[in-house]
């Protein structure tokens, strides 16, 4: 982008364009201009094909007297425009500023705004005397999502308004104390591990409280469930129970299990589970199962119209198996490879693993997450079997409690407080990276948009990673 001034225009500071000030012509198909009292510009698309439609519409156009969409900009809405353009300045904004503009101070404009900025910790108390700016936090949503500033919408007449909704959209990841495990895989912490009895008993008590709040969220609140056992769960029937209740839920957008595949799968169907809700991550860790009978599962999972995903982790020994299973298995179903902790990869042998996969790229390195924004804490949320409600599985702050509602008040945009993030389940939340889109409508079971795609080998979405190597 190029920015053109009048030859006549007064000189000042190298950086002296100013979006909440300053007026705006933009020259071009898709470009977007605004002045005082006008915001307008052509037709915009993300579709290739409606892209080509626009460019097409543009160059036959030979009228460009008129706009073809846009809105006046009234005097409440060039307010707010300014105070949230000015907030995601690092530098802040000077309260004498807002005052010269308007004839009035920001905390008489918008007084509940401000005050919810303040109460989150959104604003910084350190800033010097007439300057408003956002504190660590509030500044972790300039690269986020400024939208969460100003939550808006539109009103009966069109103007923009604020409004604060007590419904939310809200991702959490359960593990109850459940920790036995039918597998003895080498590199697991939990293998061949036993519940006593009384350890049973308390992780299905604790699952079923859990089912229960779940189910008497009728406020609007709007979940998506991932439990994320220590141990093997389907093969205890109160797992299996729970997620049938849970994908019936109208409220439930999502309930997915992290599961080895060892149990039998007619229940997902006799059960008279919702299959539209509900799905697995799978996981085929050889020399555990036989081959052809997880290859078995799996195709039954396919002929019940299940959603699911299949991954292995990155072992030399399990390459060959891998390969087996990525060419017996249907081109929709991903297969995921998650690096072996602690491994270092070559690029020969990344290389191998990202023939089957295209995304291990992102397993390949930890992650840098320190003062990155991340969901977690504001729409995502842990809980364990106790209802103690933390950001993620690996930050062990404590935000609330589940089941006494605290956790709500605690719920805000944060930074990573972590130096690296180095497990899916965690950096898949990280707001720098584009793995929400790469797995748009399931991030949870670890299906992304375009299974079929990454299948032949194809990468979907841009590849960027902030690793450590």
């Amino acid at each position: 982008m190029r920015m053109f001034r009048r030859a006549d225009a007064p000189e000042q500071a190298a950086d002296d364009y100013a979006c909440q000030t300053d007026g705006m012509i933009g020259l071009g198909c898709g470009a977007r201009s605004y002045t005082s009292a006008l915001h307008y510009s052509f037709d915009y698309a993300v579709d290739m094909r409606e892209v080509r439609k626009i460019i097409d519409d543009y160059t036959a156009t030979e009228d460009f007297s008129r706009a073809e969409v846009g809105r006046y900009v009234d005097a409440d809405e060039a307010r707010r425009r300014h105070l949230l353009q000015s907030l995601l300045q690092a530098g802040g904004m000077r309260l004498t500023d807002y005052a010269e503009r308007f004839g009035t101070a920001p905390a008489d404009d918008f007084p509940a705004e401000l005050g919810r900025f303040a109460a989150r910790g959104w604003l910084d108390d350190s800033a010097p005397k007439g300057l408003l700016r956002l504190s660590p936090d509030g500044r972790a949503l300039r690269r986020a999502r400024p939208r969460a500033l100003l939550r808006l919408r539109t009103g009966r007449h069109g103007r923009v308004r604020t409004e604060v909704s007590p419904a939310v959209d809200l991702t959490i990841l359960y593990r109850g104390p459940l920790a036995s495990c039918d597998y003895d895989c080498p590199y697991c912490p939990f293998a061949k591990r036993r519940d006593s009895r009384e350890q049973l008993r308390a992780d299905r008590a604790a699952l079923e409280r859990f089912t229960g709040w779940a189910a008497a969220q009728t406020n609007g609140d709007r979940l998506s469930v991932l439990l994320t056992p220590w141990g093997e769960g389907l093969v205890r029937s109160w797992y299996r129970r729970a997620l049938t209740e849970l994908s019936r839920m109208p409220h439930v957008r999502r309930v997915a299990i992290q599961t080895n595949l060892s149990c039998r799968t007619d229940w997902l169907t006799e059960a008279g589970a919702d299959l539209g809700t509900l799905a697995l991550w799978c996981t085929y860790h050889p020399g555990q199962t036989p081959y052809d009978r997880f290859l078995a599962k799996c195709r039954e999972l396919t002929l019940r119209g299940v959603r699911f995903s299949v991954g292995v982790v990155g072992f030399p020994e399990h390459l060959e198996e891998a390969r087996r299973l990525r060419a017996a298995l249907p081109s929709e179903v991903y297969l995921w490879v998650n690096a072996a902790e602690g491994r270092t990869y070559t690029d020969e042998e990344a290389g191998h693993w990202t023939a089957l996969d295209p995304l291990f790229p992102y397993s390949r390195h930890p992650h840098r997450s320190a003062g990155l924004p991340c969901r977690t804490g504001e729409s995502v949320i842990s809980s364990d079997g106790e209802g103690t409600v933390r950001r993620c599985h690996f930050v062990r702050a404590e935000l609330g409690n589940l089941y006494d509602g605290s956790y709500r008040q605690a719920l805000r945009p944060r930074a990573c407080p972590l130096a690296v993030c180095d497990c899916h389940i965690g950096y898949v939340h990280l707001e720098t990276l584009p793995l929400y889109d790469v797995f748009a409508g399931g991030v949870l079971e670890r299906v992304p948009r375009a299974p079929a795609a990454l299948s032949q080998g194809q990468q979907i979405g841009p590849l960027r990673l902030d690793v450590i190597t």
